[in-house]
């Protein structure tokens, strides 16, 4: 306790030291840049200050402030050497429109917040919405401030995976998947752009906290918590909150379930059973035939402009699988999961992007074999609600991004939506792999304890007398 204690101490004044460090920076956007970061610190540090668990409080600050600081000291250096025209590129623009759209509302005030929810200003539009109303608030025009909000955000994650491992694993496999998240290359990367995927991530990951407590503890205020993060990751990414919704009221009753297994098979088949009573009834009219059609036109179309289009560049794959074909389907399915897992692969390595990705690429090949799939049979041994729900939030979303794929940069960005989901996996494996290196030893020791027992049995019985022949046929076989 007390060195978790002392340790957290450390990490907090690592923080205060790094803020000390940004005061070096003169231009008044860095100034709003390092007063974000104050505030942010300040909240995070208020909020996980609430927990009751004191040994579990000083140990999420020490978390914390060192994924926090990380990425501050990342995105400093990313901004101030001009790495981020590198890393973001063309995608990493939304802050200059968002600054435009906070400058138009000085005039008559934000656009109210539904606005956003309207089909006419587009889908996906609620990050350049939310960046506006930040830029609005801090009135400077500061990149960085935002890339240092997004850092609050990934440093938010951390904590979050934790806890949401905890409710699973012990509390060793629970750090080693927060000091993963806190480390890998790739949420340092996402948290350094001012890109949506740190709140993605972050929403999906709470998400799924919310509905384990509400699950377990029956408080109303975590569903409620649930439907907010879905409801504000609906103009973030459309489809990714109408998964987020399924998935959630999926796991719900899973976790209730003492058989979530069962459970998600029975749900599986009774909404099918459902939905086709209630189509043959008249009371839904959908036609499935058209709807697939269209669907999959979608699909083919979005990937041929990803693989092929002017924004494609050198990351473009071209896969000629016709996903209108079972066959053709199958296949895009299994190679896209493929690039969707594992890519960038270091033998086709086309930009600086990806050469520069590539000790990201092999940390994360490291967690996949050695961690994550070993780390499927023990979740279903050990925590099977757990890995019903990560495959409720999960397999959704990598079976669209497969039939998809058609560029590896998009592919890299998609998978760390995922990222999280596959850590608590990681700390499953990582929890296998301590019970196994214990095995061994507590096998020696119960091979000691029995040796020694038979020992003293021997002894024992050496120095007893003992019955004479006679005697011992005398009394027969029981005697004996």
């Amino acid at each position: 306790m007390e060195a978790t204690a002392r340790l957290s101490q450390i990490a907090v004044a690592a923080l205060v030291l790094a803020f000390a460090a940004l005061l070096g920076l003169t231009p008044q956007e860095d100034s709003a840049a390092l007063i974000v970061a104050l505030l942010c610190a300040g909240a995070g540090l208020l909020g996980i200050s609430l927990l009751r668990d004191e040994r579990e409080r000083w140990l999420l600050i020490g978390l914390f402030c060192a994924a926090f600081v990380l990425r501050l000291l990342f995105s400093t250096v990313v901004y101030k050497t001009g790495l981020v025209s590198v890393l973001g590129g063309a995608d990493d623009t939304v802050w200059e429109a968002s600054w435009a759209r906070a400058q138009q509302w000085k005039a008559g005030g934000p656009d109210p917040l539904w606005n956003i929810y309207k089909s006419e200003m587009g889908i996906n539009r609620g990050f350049e919405y939310f960046s506006a109303l930040f830029f609005y608030v801090l009135d400077v025009r500061s990149q960085m401030a935002l890339a240092f909000l997004n850092s609050f955000g990934s440093a938010l994650t951390v904590v979050v995976i934790y806890k949401v491992t905890r409710e699973f694993f012990d509390e060793r496999a629970s750090l080693f998947a927060a000091g993963a998240a806190a480390l890998l290359p790739a949420f340092l990367v996402w948290a350094s752009l001012t890109l949506k995927e740190t709140w993605v991530i972050l929403f999906e990951i709470t998400t799924l906290f919310a509905v384990l407590r509400c699950s377990r503890n029956h408080k109303l205020g975590y569903g409620l918590l649930a439907l907010v993060l879905i409801v504000l990751t609906v103009p973030l990414r459309f489809y990714i909150g109408g998964v987020l919704g399924a998935a959630a009221l999926f796991s719900f009753f899973c976790l209730r379930s003492p058989q979530p297994a069962r459970t998600a098979v029975t749900m599986m088949i009774g909404g099918v059973l459902l939905f086709g009573l209630l189509s043959v009834a008249g009371v839904v009219r959908f036609d499935m035939a058209t709807f697939a059609q269209s669907r999959v036109e979608e699909l083919v179309q979005f990937r041929t402009d990803v693989s092929t289009g002017s924004s494609s560049g050198t990351s473009s794959v071209t896969l000629n699988y016709d996903i209108t074909t079972p066959g053709g389907a199958a296949m895009m399915l299994l190679v896209g999961s493929a690039y969707l897992l594992l890519s960038p692969f270091p033998w086709e390595l086309n930009n600086m992007r990806q050469f520069m990705a590539l000790p990201d690429v092999l940390l994360w090949w490291g967690l996949v074999f050695v961690f994550i799939l070993p780390g499927l049979g023990h979740a279903w041994r050990r925590q099977p609600a757990a890995l019903v729900s990560i495959v409720a939030f999960v397999l959704p979303l990598v079976m669209f991004y497969s039939m998809i794929f058609g560029n590896v940069g998009l592919v890299y960005r998609q998978r760390a939506q995922l990222m999280p989901f596959f850590l608590i996996l990681a700390a499953a494996g990582y929890e296998k792999r301590s019970r196994r290196a214990l095995t061994p030893h507590s096998v020696d020791r119960a091979g000691k304890a029995e040796k020694e027992r038979l020992r003293r049995l021997i002894a024992l019985s050496e120095a007893q007398p003992r019955s004479s022949p006679s005697r011992a046929s005398k009394n027969g076989p029981a005697a004996a």
